[in-house]
């Protein structure tokens, strides 16, 4: 969980906001 969060943050900054966001839910989903 940690680790998608963390790549999808990555992903939104080197420009890929729309995949690094859907990680980021992912992750957020994981972790709680």
């Amino acid at each position: 969980g940690t680790i998608a969060f963390g790549l999808g943050f990555f992903l939104v900054l080197i420009g890929w906001p729309i995949i690094g966001m859907i990680l980021e839910s992912y992750g957020f989903i994981v972790l709680f």
